[in-house]
């Protein structure tokens, strides 16, 4: 026993070591990163000056004249950023290996568990954190752990070594029918023994989706990702939390932290006047992963250099993946645009105060006198309006205005200059902001769109790989730790239940999988849609105008392009309902194609035939209004048989037809997509 603990002090000093070494090295990062932030939020006087954060507001005395500007591009732009890459939710697909058609039944199951952990288990809030640290500092961290505060404490029954649950004997008051109590003849209430299950309030937790500062992740320097072995994640815990989750352990914990806010630490501000906090502990979570010391990795919770807590690492993969703004091949850590950006916005502020100034100046310009031509009063030539001077009568040059020179047109220009070269590093334009930049088309719209899209593609594919290893995590930590049953209501993307389904936590295979399609999150806008059906219209990638109206009208692409995915697992979503007998109504907007496709997959299933004829005949009905509504178009706009808003009319045969839509050129003639130079120029000669 003594030397279990010996070996535990030693353990818990060793990570307590290699923390303080990383946490040294890492601290210029820090710095760095603090930069960023304080100008992110208006206080752009804090500048890194020999790996510290100096204020230059207090080492220089400003000015009565001087003007000062302080005008926070930066933050608008990382609002931008924002509403951008959290526009979609990720789509997942996991991936078992078990062949046959149970093994894709269990990974939808698992795909309907990963859309419930989405909505219930913080997922976005951690999403939109680590895109906030990612975008401030270059690097944000999203992962899943079991928490075994996040849910509230539950009773549990104790058990012996064979799983029997263990009973006491308890005397209780004999009750009636009615309820009441059991007198004996003397007037006194009687009593009973009766078997009460022994047990306790325990803290069982629940599966969170988290997203720590980039400020309290440690790994071991190497340069790439994949290639950590081992960090350390850095927690300010209060001391009574401890005490429920670790027992004895961290009964004799003292607290040791500065402030629950990293802004405030003693380690970046002054260290002369530090802010306590007597309720907070600090907490080291090292993780490491499997090697050939430790085959299923190792897990370790260190606090005031005690071991509260050694096992496996949970999952068998580190806790947290980065989200990378930009990835640097010379270092773990990113780059951050807006802190590339941060030198452009001191330049942006300095030349605007310069601009300011300069204006405030030929707006009020300074008198001039004769040297010795004031008699009496004032002697100095004051510069404050309503001023009376005394000039004696035989100086040679009255006082008079000085004329300054014109204002360069750069000068004027300066500004507006810098404001475009800060939208062009962060990626973040007007039209991205919400701002209209004067008059323009849809089409340079739709480029201006598409340039920030394309630098914010790097970053959302990296949180997609983030989301990847948290949603495999979060099913590793369920299979482990989640209850054996659990009853799931699976949300849809209006937020009302699609689906309520029973899942047990075996359907978990060993090696699960999960992808995210990518493209479902990233960036996407509805002109830009629109654009790209009318390029296609152009090549003659559409041959027929009612689709073409379509697509416009829906921006459905899935049928041009093959990605129907959100069609075909509603048309997965109405084979259970149909399983079941449940009669399931056609909506007309559907695709009907897609949705027969993915029916006819179910019922040659050999499974199909065991259902009862209830069943069957449910299937029958439902493919039979999908067959109906592909006969018989509803809406006499895409069916061609009305006229299209906006077109001309032409009657051909008494019956209205759409025409192709036309564009006018440069030298204003018409031209009809879709035909060549040559069909233009007859068709065009003929009209």
């Amino acid at each position: 026993m003594m030397k279990q603990s010996i070996k535990d002090m030693e353990l818990a000093q060793s990570i307590k070591k290699t923390y303080l070494t990383r946490k040294t090295r890492l601290r210029r990062r820090h710095v760095e990163w603090l930069e960023t932030l304080y100008a992110v939020h208006g206080e752009q006087e804090k500048v890194v000056k020999n790996g510290r954060i100096i204020d230059l507001s207090k080492l220089r005395p400003d000015d009565v004249d001087s003007i000062k500007v302080t005008h926070n591009y930066l933050f608008q732009s990382l609002r931008a950023m924002m509403a951008t890459a959290l526009q979609n939710e990720p789509t997942p697909v996991v991936n078992i290996s078990r062949p046959g058609r149970d093994g894709r039944a269990l990974a939808r199951s698992c795909e309907r568990l990963l859309q419930w952990f989405y909505h219930e288990k913080q997922f976005r809030a951690a999403v939109k954190s680590s895109l906030s640290w990612s975008f401030t500092c270059g690097v944000g961290f999203l992962g899943a752990m079991w928490d075994s505060n996040g849910a509230p404490p539950t009773w549990v029954p104790e058990v012996d070594d064979m799983g029997n649950i263990r009973y006491e004997t308890k005397k209780v008051l004999m009750r009636d029918e009615d309820g009441g109590m059991v007198m004996s003849e003397f007037g006194t209430p009687l009593t009973e023994e009766q078997l009460i299950p022994k047990g306790g309030y325990k803290l069982l937790g629940d599966i969170r989706y988290f997203a720590p500062s980039p400020f309290d992740i440690f790994p071991d320097q190497v340069r790439e990702w994949h290639e950590v072995k081992n960090l350390i994640m850095r927690q300010f815990v209060p001391k009574q939390q401890l005490k429920d989750a670790f027992g004895d352990k961290a009964k004799h914990l003292t607290t040791d932290a500065n402030s629950s806010d990293f802004i405030h630490f003693d380690d970046y501000d002054d260290p002369a006047a530090p802010n306590r906090d007597d309720e907070l502990v600090l907490v080291l979570t090292y993780c490491e992963k499997p090697s050939m010391e430790h085959p299923e990795g190792r897990y370790c919770i260190v606090a005031n250099n005690i071991l509260l807590h050694e096992s496996v690492l949970p999952g068998g993969m580190l806790p947290v993946h980065p989200v990378y703004d930009h990835e640097h091949p010379a270092h773990l850590f990113g780059e951050s645009a807006l802190h590339q950006a941060l030198a452009v916005q001191r330049d942006l502020n300095a030349a605007e105060a310069d601009l300011k100034m300069d204006r405030r100046m030929h707006a009020h310009p300074r008198l001039i006198a004769e040297q010795g031509s004031l008699t009496s009063g004032a002697t100095r030539v004051p510069n404050v309006p309503g001023a009376i001077l005394e000039v004696r009568p035989n100086a040679k040059i009255p006082p008079h205005f000085l004329q300054n020179p014109a204002l360069p047109g750069w000068v004027e220009r300066a500004p507006e200059r810098l404001r475009t070269t800060i939208e062009d590093i962060t990626g973040a334009h007007g039209l991205s902001k919400g701002q209209h930049s004067g008059i323009m088309s849809g089409r340079q719209a739709s480029v201006v769109l598409a340039a920030d899209k394309a630098k914010w593609g790097p970053t959302v594919k990296s949180l997609a790989l983030a989301t990847e290893h948290a949603s495999a995590l979060a099913l590793m930590l369920w299979k482990e730790h989640g209850p054996v049953e659990k009853t799931i209501d699976v949300y849809g993307s209006v937020g009302s239940p699609s689906d309520v389904m029973v899942f047990y936590r075996d359907y978990i295979d060993d090696s699960v999988r999960v992808r995210i399609d990518t493209s479902a999150m990233m960036p996407y806008n509805a002109e830009i849609r629109r654009q790209q059906i009318q390029e296609a219209w152009q090549v003659g990638a559409i041959p027929d105008v009612r689709m073409y109206w379509k697509l416009m009208r829906h921006s459905e692409m899935g049928r041009l392009l093959g990605n129907d995915e959100p069609s075909r697992g509603r048309a997965r979503e109405e084979n259970d309902a149909l399983d079941s007998g449940m009669l399931v109504v056609v909506e007309q907007h559907e695709d009907h194609d897609v949705h027969v496709d993915e029916h006819l997959e179910r019922m040659r299933d050999p499974t199909w035939y065991a259902l009862d004829d209830r069943a069957k005949q449910a299937y029958r009905q439902h493919i039979a209004q999908h067959e109906m509504f592909l006969q018989n178009a509803q809406n006499p706009v895409l069916a061609g048989a009305s006229q299209m808003p906006g077109l001309p009319q032409e009657a051909q045969g008494g019956q209205m037809n759409n025409l192709p839509p036309t564009m006018t050129g440069a030298n204003g003639q018409t031209t009809m997509p879709g035909l060549s130079r040559g069909q233009e120029g007859g068709i065009v000669g003929a009209a």
